[in-house]
């Protein structure tokens, strides 16, 4: 008998190939309809987030009131994308009074 495809597998073994061992975790890939062509894609997820550029490099300055964080894309001599500036409220820095992004 020919190896099954996989329409012949019973439903475990189907759960079994979306399976990562690495990290333990089912792998489903999300699909969605694409109505312009009437085909089935999957599923982009769009940038979300306060940094949506891409970036490969964080800087972190720490002072008494603030935490000033610079995105940067290729490494630390490279081009600054994003500036976020965190204010807190206190020098405890329990409450967070605003968020920046330039």
């Amino acid at each position: 008998m020919a190896n099954p495809t996989k329409i012949e597998k019973s439903v475990q073994e189907m759960q079994n190939l979306g399976f990562d061992v690495d990290f333990n975790l089912p792998t489903i890939e999300q699909l969605v309809h694409n109505p312009t062509n009437s085909t089935i894609d999957r599923m982009v997820q769009p940038a979300v987030g306060i940094i949506t550029i891409p970036y490969d490099y964080v800087a972190l300055t720490q002072a008494t009131l603030t935490d000033t964080y610079v995105f940067k894309k290729n490494g630390a001599g490279g081009t600054t994308v994003a500036t976020v500036v965190i204010t807190y409220t206190d020098s405890g820095k329990g409450t967070i009074s605003t968020v920046v992004k330039t």
